[in-house]
């Protein structure tokens, strides 16, 4: 008895110190009791534990509804609880769908918003689509397919992937038209899509061709008929400026290739005709006109002057044909009397004709001025000045020392219609320094110059500012006149 009364007490000290102690832990309490012998859910143990009836073991298998979305556990009761895997959880196939009570293993979850790619799905097919078989697509509506190309027309097929259709060549995108090949950089300035002049997309009537991604006024095609594309018949040359007549010589064409030549300035063919290539070989004038030259016959050739070669000068009387003025230090020409002739009409044993010439010193501080008037002969074509000149000294005419040769009009009292100078820079300029007799000839068949009420006077004279130069001689002074039909 006391055995079993000290067993007693002693088994109920140990209880306390359980409750107290080790409270909670209910295997430890077992083992200090002695009574972890009896298995968990053994009947005879007393204390089924959380298996239950049966054990942990038998529970599992008792309680496995076969569902890899479910926790299946055994209760304080002992009975099964299928407890929800949340949404996304991993299983055999896929991820848990996470609904109560309709667990289910499958393809994806729809849980992200918008094009976020959802549980269970991939970059390449980011959407969960549910229904009748639930599966990751490409997209679920049109706008997921969006791919920011103005020049693609972007669409959710019925199977759930995205299309991207090329929009046509010449429908407008953000910044131009569309090319219609759908790439990255389709949207562009302008398509060639129509044929000849027509206004290609993106272009206006200002410049309406589409040419190398800008569009112009016209194309340079080279065209075998000359006009180039854009351009017209009287314009036909496509130049960056627009469509002009020529871009050189080689763009215009000669009326004719006698007397006719052409140019190209601004992008305009320029003819002009050159009469002066007409003149026959008796020297009558011609006209040259678009299909050639119209040339005229000489009637008659006649001497104006009356001393050509200076050997009538007189200088005991006034019988001269050619009269003298002089200038002082540059001061206007005055009438010199004949006491001066000898100082200019020279006796020279190197005259070209009889014994004089008319002499010039261009370095004196007095310069002379011969002239002769002459009668203009009714219906001449041409006059024809001729001469011969030479530079006798050691020095050299320079742009302040020289003699010119002009016809003197009365009317306004203007000289006109030079023929000959050494100075440089004129038309009729000649060498200002010829060692030897050089001849000069000068043309004239304008004669709106010459007075209407007076003779016409031929003059020679000099120019200079007292600075050192040549002799100038002139001899055979010549003025013809060419009557021509």
């Amino acid at each position: 008895m006391q055995g079993s009364s000290g067993n007693r007490s002693l088994t109920l000290a140990f209880g306390l110190l359980c409750g107290s102690v080790l409270a909670g832990s209910l295997g430890g309490c077992h083992a200090v009791l002695g009574l972890d012998k009896y298995e968990k859910g053994d009947p005879e143990g007393g204390l089924g534990g959380q298996g239950g009836e049966g054990g942990d073991a038998d529970c599992a298998a008792r309680c496995d509804d076969k569902n890899d979305c479910t926790e299946d556990v055994c209760n304080q009761d002992g009975d099964c609880e299928h407890r929800t895997l949340s949404a996304g959880t991993e299983c055999d196939g896929g991820v848990c769908n996470g609904v109560p009570g309709e667990e289910a293993c499958q393809a994806c979850v729809d849980d992200q918003p918008g094009r976020r790619k959802d549980t269970g799905c991939t970059d390449d097919a980011p959407q969960c689509r549910l229904g009748a078989q639930v599966q990751c697509v490409s997209c679920e509506k049109h706008s997921d397919c969006d791919d920011k190309n103005d020049c693609t027309v972007d669409a959710c097929s019925a199977d759930g992937s995205c299309t991207h259709t090329p929009e046509d060549a010449g429908e407008a995108c953000d910044g131009g038209v569309c090319d219609g090949s759908g790439g990255p950089n389709a949207c562009v300035i302008c398509v060639d899509s129509e044929k000849g002049t027509k206004t290609d997309a993106g272009c206006d009537v200002e410049a309406p061709l589409c040419f190398e991604g800008a569009c112009t006024t016209c194309i340079d095609t080279e065209d075998d008929d000359g006009q180039d594309l854009g351009c017209t018949e009287d314009a036909p040359v496509c130049t960056d400026s627009g469509c002009v007549e020529c871009r050189n010589a080689a763009d215009c064409t000669a009326p004719n290739q006698e007397c006719s030549t052409v140019a190209c300035v601004d992008g305009i063919c320029q003819v002009t005709l050159h009469d002066d290539q007409c003149t026959s070989d008796d020297g009558c004038p011609g006209t040259c006109t678009t299909s050639g030259c119209e040339k005229t016959s000489l009637v008659l050739e006649e001497e104006l002057l009356a001393d050509p070669s200076f050997e009538f000068v007189d200088p005991e009387g006034d019988e001269s044909y050619w009269l003298l003025a002089k200038s002082i230090n540059g001061d206007p020409y005055a009438e010199a009397d004949f006491s001066e002739y000898p100082n200019v009409f020279v006796t020279s044993p190197s005259a070209r004709t009889g014994t004089h010439v008319a002499r010039f010193d261009t370095s004196a501080a007095l310069s002379y001025d011969i002239y002769q008037t002459f009668a203009l002969l009714p219906g001449t074509s041409v006059l024809v000045f001729s001469g011969y000149y030479r530079a006798v000294g050691s020095a050299k005419a320079t742009s302040d020392n020289y003699i010119n040769g002009a016809l003197y009009n009365y009317d306004d009292e203007e000289f006109h219609d030079y023929f000959m100078s050494t100075k440089s820079g004129e038309p009729y300029s000649l060498d200002p320094s010829p060692n030897e007799w050089t001849k000069f000839e000068w043309r004239i068949t304008d004669f709106s110059d010459f007075p209407t009420h007076t003779d016409p006077e031929v003059n020679i004279f000099a120019y200079k500012k007292n600075q050192s130069g040549p002799f100038y001689e002139i001899d055979d002074i010549s003025i013809k006149a060419l009557v021509c039909e």
